[in-house]
């Protein structure tokens, strides 16, 4: 990773692309602004909908724009009722 590593706390919007090895590029809001963002790395175990903790940097791709590339991802279970019923 470029910069030293982050947490970003989000919901898994949507699954844009899943290749080898877990690798994938999501769209997932972010907890702390409520703005769509592209997240890149490896996801298992996890739905659209889920809230998810990333660790990794904010990248700038030519091709696509900021993305948030990760290494390590944690589903956190739903605390309140609206979220147990998603």
């Amino acid at each position: 990773m470029s910069e030293a590593a982050h947490t970003l706390k989000c919901t898994l919007e949507r699954i844009r692309y899943s290749g080898r090895g877990f690798w994938s590029v999501a769209s997932v809001r972010r907890s702390d602004t409520g703005a769509l963002a592209t997240a890149c790395g490896p996801l298992t175990a996890c739905s659209e909908g889920d809230t998810l903790e990333l660790v990794g940097s904010w990248e700038e791709d030519p091709n696509y724009g900021a993305q948030f590339k990760f290494s390590k991802a944690r589903t956190i279970l739903p605390s309140d009722d609206l979220g147990v019923l998603r």
